[in-house]
């Protein structure tokens, strides 16, 4: 993963932190909310990861679990 690769797979990993983390909130506090919108961020973040020797990729599954997790609680 180059660089500029990196620095776009960690915007986007904090882009879904944060809607993720507004969701929850919403959800606290009674709001429906619409997933559609992490679709999109996800399966990029997954093809910035599937683009990758496997071996360059242990820290990133291990953030792509993490995300799947927080979904999960949702």
């Amino acid at each position: 993963m180059t660089s500029t690769e990196l620095s776009n797979f960690n915007s986007k990993v904090e882009r879904v932190s944060s809607l993720v983390n507004t969701a929850k909130r919403l959800l606290d506090e009674g709001q429906s909310i619409e997933l559609s919108a992490l679709t999109g961020h996800v399966e990029e973040l997954c093809r910035y990861v599937q683009s990758n020797p496997a071996e360059d990729n242990t820290p990133h599954k291990t953030t792509l679990k993490s995300i799947m997790q927080s979904l999960d609680e949702l």
